[in-house]
């Protein structure tokens, strides 16, 4: 069994649709992680085809295609976000 199991059984019982979600500071209390590991492991069960979405109200189990279709724009977001950052460094290094 994967390690993140666990905690996305709890995420499935618990905080089955956007409504029920759960912020990361209750998934690493309950289960003994730091944040980190939280993000680290709602990452690795997305990368498994798992749909734990999240909103600003923490994370969630959905397979419905609107939930996932924000969920995906909001990482669309971040990538970008940090590409600007990598460019902003990247102008820094050529002075």
């Amino acid at each position: 069994m994967k390690q993140y199991m666990p905690m996305v059984n709890y995420i499935i019982a618990n905080a089955n649709g956007r409504k029920n979600a759960v912020i990361g500071r209750e998934l690493g209390n309950r289960f003994g992680i730091p944040g980190v590991k939280v993000r680290a492991y709602v990452n690795e069960a997305r990368c498994d085809g798992i749909p734990i979405c999240s909103c600003g109200n923490g994370y969630y189990y959905s397979p419905r295609k609107v939930d996932l279709e924000d969920t995906i724009r909001h990482l669309k977001g971040r990538i970008a976000k940090v590409e600007n950052a990598i460019d902003g460094l990247n102008s820094a290094v050529t002075i």
